[in-house]
């Protein structure tokens, strides 16, 4: 270890001097070549230095007592994680030991791990989304047009898949009939030797909901395809991720992302035939909505289905407002078409009615606390009710609705307008429920509840 210092300084030395000499020799000056001839260190650690014409140099003590080796130099820190797919940057080296060998410098700090970019402070990813949400998206080939679709449910029985689309993508404007030809493509087969026939099974354009059947085959089987898993659209709030998962200007399955802007609000626009007027129920979205997405899936950040793209705004005004029919709505009317059109000769939803017309008395929005989230409550009233409704004398003007209940079915608390008419969709002839109403009691001044039974019958079907 001695010899290795006093080696070192030698080195150090001797490189300096001949770096001087060769800077030197490279100027234009006169002067008498003098060379290093030898350099050692005499008993009293002196350095000598003696040169080619005879003479020398005595530099004074250069080496004292033999430092201690000095202590390894500290692991640099490792790497911050990576903002947005960055890596982290190498830990600095240890710093060199006192008065001996130099510290082993640091280790480079370990790579930070690529960021990830997140749409909610639930920290899930788009792409894990629409990983998931890509594998329920089909592609809707009807007649000479495209749109979207989303594999909703699997029927055992027959072996083969629900889908639903909008009915707007599988109708024939031109001939005011149901396309005869509608295939489907699976997401990474999007390509003519891999279509799929796709038979109708139901639709209603009042609410633009169409069901598909396909019969499981051997794309399918090959597939990563599954059923969308669906989440409740009455849950989402304003400001939650929207992935946008669809057949966008009908070049194959694409994703774009945005936010809810609004949970649920009416649009009234030209229905499929080119004449009608109808007022649709919508949740608004920024992500950006394209020819060819109708029918498509509006996903949550977990991949989850929370509506069915069906509109977009265009105008040179406007920008990021695009519209899907919310989850629960549609998923209700699809599940309406499948048991009452599949096998059967009807091909429409039938909808049931109470007798009853409904407004609000208020609307306000609430805060949660618990989830950060704000929501809006409406008180909702009845208006009226017809002679022929399904509670007689029992229903009265101004009985403010705070649930409904279909036996076999979870019950829902009222407090949006659309609600009862969203869930009497799941209402079969035959079936029997509550409805709970507040009263104002003349005498005692106070609100009582009432519990208000019903059955379904033929005559309170409607198709619609």
């Amino acid at each position: 270890m001695k010899r290795n210092s006093k080696f070192l300084i030698l080195t150090l030395i001797a490189a300096l001097a001949l770096g001087i000499t060769f800077i030197f020799s490279s100027c234009a000056y006169d002067y008498v070549y003098k060379g290093i001839k030898e350099t050692y260190i005499n008993e009293e650690g002196e350095l000598i230095i003696t040169y080619t014409d005879g003479t020398s140099n005595n530099l004074g003590v250069v080496v004292g007592e033999d430092g201690k080796d000095g202590l390894n130099g500290i692991d640099g820190a490792p790497g911050k994680d990576g903002k947005d797919g960055e890596d982290g940057k190498d830990g600095a080296p240890g710093k060199d030991g006192l008065n001996g060998l130099d510290g082993a410098p640091g280790k480079d700090g370990a790579p930070g791990k690529d960021g990830e970019v997140v749409v909610s402070g639930d920290g899930h990813s788009v792409g894990l989304a629409a990983s998931k949400a890509a594998r329920s998206s089909v592609c809707v080939i009807a007649g000479g047009g495209a749109g979207s679709g989303v594999i909703y449910k699997y029927s055992e029985e027959d072996d083969g898949y629900f889908i639903i689309t909008n009915h707007h993508v599988v109708y024939d404007g031109t001939y005011n009939k149901i396309n005869d030809n509608i295939r489907i493509l699976l997401y990474g087969s999007e390509y003519s030797d891999f279509y799929i026939d796709a038979e109708y099974v139901g639709g209603t354009m009042n609410y633009d909901i169409a069901v598909l059947f396909v019969k499981n085959n051997d794309i399918l089987k090959a597939s990563s395809a599954v059923c969308a898993e669906v989440a409740s659209s009455n849950n989402v709030s304003i400001g939650e991720a929207a992935i946008v998962v669809g057949n966008a200007s009908g070049e194959g399955i694409s994703v774009t992302s945005g936010v809810v802007s609004v949970d649920s609000e009416n649009i009234e626009m030209t229905a499929a035939d080119n004449e009608t007027k109808i007022t649709y129920r919508v949740m608004r979205t920024d992500a950006s909505v394209n020819r060819g997405n109708s029918g498509g899936g509006l996903f949550n950040d977990k991949g989850q289905l929370i509506g069915i793209v069906n509109a977009k705004v265009i105008s040179s005004d406007v920008e990021g407002i695009g519209y899907a029919i919310p989850s629960s709505l549609a998923c209700n009317v699809a599940d309406n078409i499948i048991d009452n059109c599949y096998k059967k000769s009807c091909t429409s939803v039938r909808r049931a009615l109470l007798g009853i017309t409904v407004s609000i008395n208020t609307s306000v929005s609430v805060f949660d606390p618990e989830t950060g989230k704000i929501r809006i409550e409406e008180e909702v009233y009845v208006v009226e009710a017809t002679s022929t409704n399904l509670f007689g004398t029992g229903i009265k003007a101004n009985d403010i609705i705070r649930a409904i209940e279909l036996d076999g079915l979870e019950r829902l608390a009222v407090t949006r307008q659309y609600h009862v008419i969203d869930y009497l969709l799941q209402a079969r002839i035959g079936d029997t429920g509550t409805l709970y109403v507040e009263r104002l009691n003349e005498k005692t001044n106070e609100y009582e509840t009432v519990e208000l039974e019903f059955e379904i019958t033929e005559s309170c079907v409607v198709n619609y």
